[in-house]
């Protein structure tokens, strides 16, 4: 993690926020501007897990909250078409479970909209048994590993050409996972993984050399003779609704289609994931998660939302015989979708206080920001502020990628004016210098602590 990060603590403010959540208080931080928000996310101890109103909201926090930490926070997507029998490519099923499998093997932290907290997800204990991370040197026969793959949600195909595919000729296994643009090829001496390597998908050559792979469950519903009962399950359900003419011949026709992948154990539709053990989202956590919400009023706006559009699809969907009853089941119940992460450190971050939510702090702490101009063709303005920042004793960094970058930089400020310094790492404490060569995204001006922060894209875009 950045220097920027690590010292967190040294600053009044962020330091009380540290040890309410230590101490076990469910801490509202108020007053504190967007991209402070990341700032502060970035920097708690464990795992945070920053949950942001929207899609759009949250992919901005992934990408800053990356460029702060230098990576590791993956992002779980929301999948909204899990009422719908046929449901198109199953990318968002692949992504999903990759963030799973990324979050289990020790990601930095986890992004995600509010609606993607009521999603069901795989059953954690199947899905760990279908995890195993494959090295140079490793013992396993081809049989097996074609076995595994399949039981596991990949495809078996004479050509991979996209994720969840996978291939075997002879001593060669190409494996498509959804971590790669490209498949991975394991090269075997009888039992023996002799090579990993990525595959050049235009040529099929093999290219650079991997240490590993990790492959982990593509599946929405585990595979195996536990789906014979499933099949059951829906034919008496279906028997048990009053449908019209139509309806029941919508059904009938889905059922037949269905049917027969159950009984031979390989289904896999998400369609399906009522009728099996699931796992709500805090299964997948480690203990030492920190649930991040961000604006509690507006992400529970956001799920009410959520619930009221999915009950109005699940009342029309059963009219048309599309869905069975039990697909009530597909989102956690309304009433439960917080109290399932209460076990976790909360912090609330809060631009202005606000009431009616589902979060109760113990404790809060008030803090004051402000969000920066756009300097972009403007320097002149940015020197204007570092000399007043510095004249009311703030501690100023300027961050730019490149230590390049932050010389011209230095060069236009100085023509303004504003004489700085430039450091072609971060230092161990803001004020050393002022042009920083190392990313940030976006900065701010907290003035509870006496910092201003400025980022690239807040210079040059």
């Amino acid at each position: 993690m950045l220097n920027r990060l690590n010292k967190l603590s040294r600053y009044p403010a962020y330091k009380e926020i540290l040890d309410c959540l230590r101490s076990g208080k469910r801490t509202a931080a108020f007053g504190v501007c967007k991209y402070e928000k990341f700032f502060v996310a970035g920097g708690l101890d464990g795992f945070p897990v920053y949950v942001a109103p929207d899609f759009v909201s949250a992919q901005e926090a992934l990408r800053c909250l990356n460029d702060l930490t230098g990576g590791g926070f993956v992002y779980i997507p929301y999948n909204e078409d899990t009422l719908l029998f046929r449901q198109g490519t199953g990318r968002l099923r692949l992504e999903i479970n990759s963030a799973l499998d990324k979050i289990l093997s020790g990601a930095r932290g986890a992004v995600l909209a509010a609606d993607a907290l009521a999603a069901r997800y795989p059953d954690r204990n199947a899905f760990e048994r279908g995890r195993r991370t494959l090295k140079k040197g490793d013992t396993v026969s081809v049989s097996f590993l074609a076995r595994f793959l399949s039981e596991n949600g990949f495809r078996r195909v004479s050509a991979v050409e996209k994720a969840g595919e996978f291939s075997i000729k002879g001593d060669i296994a190409d494996i498509f996972t959804p971590d790669y643009d490209s498949p991975v090829r394991l090269d075997f001496f009888d039992d023996e993984i002799e090579s990993i390597k990525l595959v050049d998908k235009e040529t099929f050559r093999s290219g650079e050399e991997l240490d590993g792979v990790s492959l982990y469950p593509l599946f929405s519903v585990p595979r195996g003779e536990e789906q014979k009962s499933v099949a059951k399950s829906l034919v008496d359900s279906s028997a048990k609704q009053k449908l019209s003419a139509d309806a029941r011949a919508r059904q009938g026709a889905l059922l037949d289609e269905m049917l027969p992948s159950l009984e031979n154990g390989t289904a896999d539709n998400g369609w399906l994931m009522p009728f099996f053990p699931c796992s709500d989202l805090s299964e997948f956590l480690p203990q030492n998660a920190v649930m991040v919400w961000d604006e509690p009023k507006m992400l529970s706006d956001k799920l009410n939302r959520t619930y009221d559009e999915f009950f109005m699809r699940i009342a029309n969907l059963l009219a048309v015989g599309e869905i069975l009853p039990e697909h009530t089941a597909q989102l956690v119940p309304r009433e439960k979708v917080f109290d399932n992460f209460l076990s976790f450190s909360q912090l609330a971050l809060m631009s202005i206080a606000s009431s009616d939510t589902f979060f109760n702090p113990t404790a809060a702490v008030s803090l004051k920001s402000t969000p920066l101009f756009n300097y972009k063709f403007n320097i002149r303005q940015l020197g204007e502020d570092i000399k007043r920042w510095k004249l009311n004793g703030y501690k100023v960094g300027v961050f730019c990628d490149d230590l390049a970058r932050g010389q011209r930089l230095a060069e236009a400020l100085g023509e303004a004016d504003c004489q700085v310094t430039v450091s072609s790492k971060e230092p161990d404490e803001l004020g050393e210098n002022t042009v920083i060569a190392a990313r940030l995204a976006r900065g701010f001006v907290s003035h509870s602590n006496k910092i201003a922060l400025v980022g690239g894209d807040d210079v040059f875009s």
